[in-house]
């Protein structure tokens, strides 16, 4: 971890930036979705839209205001707007992604067979060595039975999530590594994995 803790430490931090990561995998990932055969008419009608039209349904539908259309160009804009079904894959923890992992889980099952192992990880912040490890308390003294106390571990642990996620992060890889790619479960033909 870092010698500074400021970010990881602040109450909003964490927030603002998961905010700003959704903001740019919405822009990057939002794509319009329209089928071949009509592709070339979408193409030409995107291409011919009135962005004086565009802009007034917009402002009017951020203040709130009715949006029914107030002449053809915006009858139009909002047609061709009905044309278009978005993907937003890319956004953690929408509707979309899930169904995607769906899908990815089930083309594996038909391709590979039904799983052998199942394997739910629930992970205990305020009992694990290596989480409190990472929050600064001594790994020497907690494995010798030394108990910070409820009362420390519980503000530790709530005082930097960072720390708790990067335990997470380096028990879940150990956990491949050992048993996937060294083996000790035998030959594993596929694993899949998602954290909720």
């Amino acid at each position: 971890l870092y010698g500074s803790r400021t970010f990881q430490e602040d109450e909003t931090f964490l927030y603002l930036v998961f905010s700003l990561v959704q903001i740019q995998k919405v822009c990057y990932g939002v794509r319009p979705i329209v089928t071949e055969e009509s592709f070339d008419k979408f193409a030409t009608d995107l291409e011919s839209l009135d962005m004086t039209a565009v802009n007034e349904l917009i402002r009017r539908f951020e203040i709130g205001a009715e949006t029914h259309p107030k002449n053809e160009k915006e009858e139009f804009a909002i047609q061709v707007a009905n044309k278009i079904h978005t993907s937003r894959g890319l956004v953690i923890g929408s509707n979309h992604e899930k169904n995607r992992q769906k899908v990815e889980l089930f083309s594996a099952t038909r391709w590979l067979g039904t799983p052998t192992w199942f394997l739910t990880i629930t992970f205990s912040d305020l009992n694990n060595p290596i989480t409190l490890s990472y929050l600064g308390f001594d790994y020497e003294l907690l494995m010798s039975g030394i108990d910070p106390g409820f009362t420390a571990r519980i503000a530790a642990v709530y005082g930097n999530p960072v720390a708790s996620e990067r335990a997470f992060d380096f028990l879940v890889k150990n956990l491949i590594k050992f048993l996937v790619e060294r083996g000790v479960l035998g030959e594993i033909e596929s694993y899949y994995g998602t954290v909720e």
